[in-house]
């Protein structure tokens, strides 16, 4: 399993691959039913991909290829799941309660709805934005402990490959990058 999102990702697929392998191949994402040429040619461009899962490879004998990645990393897709878990289980408490008109306690949302944790902070955050702004709540900024590990050791790794540091960190976090304070805040960097 890979060392940037815990399953066979595109690191998986072509990690022990040389410069000149690479060269030869063609990779697309696979985005919205259509795929769309990437422009890599060695480790060091597909290392901005390196998290994404393969949906489809094939290799010919002349040692071309064709790679086709999925729309998003997996650790991205994975938060997205998980956060829409969330969301879906607060909301039916949120509209139960509407219904029933009785009123949205958080505390004992969290409480029937936490799967066994002590803390859980996106969970909470989930709760608060749905008391606040019901069925128009909008999660932003809430990130799982896990992902965020990832997401660390893809950025740690594209700096120490040549990547600048402000450009490997607005690729790996989408772009929420603020301030250096928060940078390293998120990174966990003193």
């Amino acid at each position: 399993m890979s060392r940037f999102c815990g399953k066979c990702d595109l690191y998986d697929w072509i990690g022990d691959y040389t410069d000149e392998e690479i060269n030869k191949m063609n990779f697309y994402i696979h985005h919205k039913g259509r795929e769309y040429k990437l422009d890599v040619h060695n480790q060091y461009d597909a290392a901005l991909y390196y998290p994404y899962l393969v949906a489809v490879g094939a290799h010919e004998k002349d040692g071309s290829g064709t790679v086709v990645l999925s729309s998003d990393s997996f650790i991205d897709d994975e938060e997205k799941q998980h956060l829409s878990w969330y969301t879906r289980d607060v909301l039916k408490e949120w509209r139960r309660c509407k219904r029933k008109k009785i009123k949205f306690n958080p505390k004992e949302v969290f409480n029937k709805i936490n799967w066994g944790q002590r803390d859980n902070p996106q969970l909470q955050a989930v709760i608060d934005d749905v008391a606040k702004n019901g069925d128009k709540a909008e999660f932003k900024d809430i990130h799982f402990n896990m992902q965020e590990y990832y997401r660390r050791e893809w950025y740690k790794y594209l700096v120490e490959i040549g990547y600048d540091k402000r450009k490997a960190y607005d690729w790996v976090f989408k772009g929420f990058f603020t301030s250096e304070e928060e940078m390293r805040e998120r990174l966990k960097e003193d």
